[in-house]
């Protein structure tokens, strides 16, 4: 095999890493993100099984982590879809919201990444939707799921 001895190094031993950037292994690590090559981006979470991956690729994994969400937020983002009818469907991220809303209820589960355009959405400013009673609410407690 040829490779610079930094790469030879990442090969054989867990938790090093190539001085060029192309490579890593860890063996084993815990409260902890790392990334490598060029756009990647690193999200310390909680993750299920191991995710191994490039760039973007990696980034994707954890975003299409699935959740599964408390029957107490289940009915906080019920209360929240039946203040939606208050606004105007057309209205800034309002179809947006109840249809992720509609997803997670049915199902009781949510990809981190939807979660995450949800609390966006509910953040002041992030749609219509946010001036709702029950948007803060909502977007707190997933914030607290998403740890």
């Amino acid at each position: 095999m040829s490779g610079t001895g930094d790469e030879e190094r990442a090969r054989r031993e867990p938790g090093s890493m190539s001085a060029s950037g192309g490579s890593m292994i860890i063996g084993s690590m815990t409260n902890g993100a790392a990334a490598v090559g060029s756009g990647a981006t690193a999200v310390n979470g909680p993750v299920s099984g191991s995710a191994v991956g490039r760039g973007a690729r990696l980034q994707s994994a954890a975003a299409d982590e699935l959740l599964r969400v408390p029957e107490e937020l289940l009915q906080q983002m019920a209360a929240l879809r039946a203040q939606l009818a208050l606004l105007a469907p057309d209205q800034e991220g309002v179809s947006e919201v109840a249809g992720a809303l509609r997803e997670i209820e049915e199902s009781g589960q949510g990809e981190r990444g939807r979660l995450e355009r949800l609390i966006r959405w509910l953040s002041p400013g992030g749609s219509a939707a946010a001036v709702l009673g029950a948007a803060a609410t909502v977007s707190q407690a997933l914030s607290e799921l998403l740890g």
